[in-house]
């Protein structure tokens, strides 16, 4: 299971990053942790990991969009109402990544063979006439 851990950043204005070499994940990849954390137009979806306010503090980070299950399941909390944070996504956050995965999925891809020569198709002498 992949456990991800955070570290602070240096300076008084840097934002927390994963912690590379205590993390456990096959398929880590670096990534801009303050950029991503803030949602746009071009790129909806703020999902990071963050630090649960109610576990201990060398607890592995828990994803944002899961902090819901995560509180109803470890910390037993039924209600947004004793959540210690906002889990819930904003409607245009919702909304944007809802766009981009309809278009992504609805698009038709160019196919650009113009400049492109197709490789000779070679015949093995049992195939030949």
């Amino acid at each position: 299971m992949c456990m991800l851990f955070l570290k602070s950043g240096h300076g008084a204005s840097a934002s927390c990053s994963v912690d590379i070499h205590k993390s456990t994940c096959a398929n880590l990849i670096h990534f801009n942790y303050a950029s991503t954390a803030h949602s746009s137009e071009s790129s909806p979806c703020s999902n990071v990991p963050i630090l649960c306010p109610l576990c201990p503090k060398q607890s592995p980070a828990v994803w944002m969009y899961c902090l819901h299950m995560h509180f109803c399941e470890q910390h037993k909390l039924a209600s947004h109402t004793q959540y210690p944070i906002n889990v819930q996504l904003p409607e245009s956050e919702k909304e944007g990544t809802k766009k981009i995965w309809d278009t992504h999925f609805n698009a038709r891809k160019p196919h650009n063979l113009t400049n492109k020569k197709a490789p000779a198709l070679v015949l093995s002498e049992a195939h030949h006439s």
